[in-house]
Order: C-alpha cells, then structure tokens, then sequence
C-alpha cells in the first residue's frame, strides 16, 4: 500500500526540481563557472523535504537535463551539460539536498523553526552541505583545466584580477570555491533558510504539505 504521504512528496520533489532549473536561469557568467542561484532551489528542497526526497528532487533535476530539458543554467539541457566542466557540480546537487535536509532535521526539531536560531541553523546546514559538492566541482574543473588553454588563461585572468598567485590548484580553487561562497551563503542559502516557512504554510493551505 502507498504511504498516502508519498504522492504529495513526489508533487513537491517533481515542484522543486523544476524551481532549481528556472533559478538556474538567474545567472551572471563571468566565466566558464556562472554564478547562478540554484542553491536557493537545492537548500529549500532540503528544508521542505525528508533527505530522500530532497536527494530525489535533484535526481529529477539532473534527469530533466539529461533528456534534453533545457533547465541547466544558459536554458542548456542534453547529456552534454552533464560531462562538461561543470559537471562535478551538477552531479553532487542530490548530495547536497539530502545532507542539508539530514543536518536540518539532526539540528532542529522543527526544521521549519521561524526563529532567529531557526535561520542560522538553516543556513549553516546548507553551507556545510554544499562542501561536497564545491569539492567535487573543483576537482572536476581542475581536470578538464589541464590541457585547455583557454580555461587556463581564464583562471589566471581571475587570479590576478583578485591578487592570488600559485600552483593552478591554488588558482581554481579560489576561482571555482572560495569565489562563490559569499553568493551562496548571503544570498542562496539566506534567502531558502529565511522563505522555507513561508513557502511550507502556503503548501499546507494547499494540502501538499503536512
């Protein structure tokens, strides 16, 4: 027998699987890594989301993308999106939702707490769960960097453009981690943590969330 829970819980991962492509169409490209606000989408699917389904919300995400939905940032989509430089990204978002949606859950009773506490701890689970997935995404720029030219100009560019000097590791990593953080966590992260409740009553007015 289907838990009557699941229906509304596949509706709601289905929901923010396609929420994470149209924030992946909020994007300023300064480079071959734009800056995009598919975090926001990824974090609210783990505040809202027990971690299976927030994981499943991303699956669906990255499957979307893989049949040619153009919902990868640039209105991209095919399985080209999915072995490009940004692959490793892309690939770790289930991570990413599930972890926050755990870390959530082990660090709030309610994971929804409207308090002050509430957000703090919000935004950090997300930010703790995103090093994964910036990890991975380094790695995965940093082999495709070897043998380019052009991202290796590129990385420089930005190196110098920010003061930092070094090994090409030193370099991507600024450039494709540290770079993104203040975004991620002041912006993305911040406004999931701060929406969540607000989004969760207006889906229990609907009777998709319990």
């Amino acid at each position: 027998m289907v838990h009557r829970e699941q229906p509304r819980l596949l509706l709601l991962a289905s929901s923010l699987a396609l929420l994470t492509g149209l924030c992946a169409q909020v994007r300023v490209q300064l480079g071959p890594v734009p800056y995009t606000m598919q975090n926001y989408g990824i974090a609210l699917a783990g505040y809202l989301l027990p971690p299976r389904y927030a994981a499943l919300s991303q699956i669906l995400y990255l499957l979307l993308i893989l049949c040619g939905a153009p919902l990868a940032a640039g209105l991209r989509g095919g399985v080209g999106v999915l072995l490009s430089w940004t692959s490793g990204y892309l690939l770790m978002f289930p991570v990413m939702a599930y972890l926050t949606s755990h870390l959530t859950r082990l660090l709030l009773r309610n994971p929804l707490e409207e308090s002050r506490r509430g957000v703090v701890v919000r935004v950090l689970t997300a930010s703790l769960a995103e090093v994964p997935l910036l990890l991975t995404g380094w790695l995965t720029f940093l082999l495709y960097t070897v043998g380019n030219p052009g991202l290796v100009t590129w990385c420089q560019r930005v190196g110098t453009l920010l003061g930092v000097s070094g090994s090409l590791y030193v370099v991507t990593f600024v450039t494709c981690v540290l770079i993104f953080l203040p975004q991620d966590i002041l912006i993305d992260h911040l406004l999931a943590a701060v929406t969540a409740p607000q989004v969760a009553r207006v889906l229990r007015k609907w009777g998709l969330l319990s």
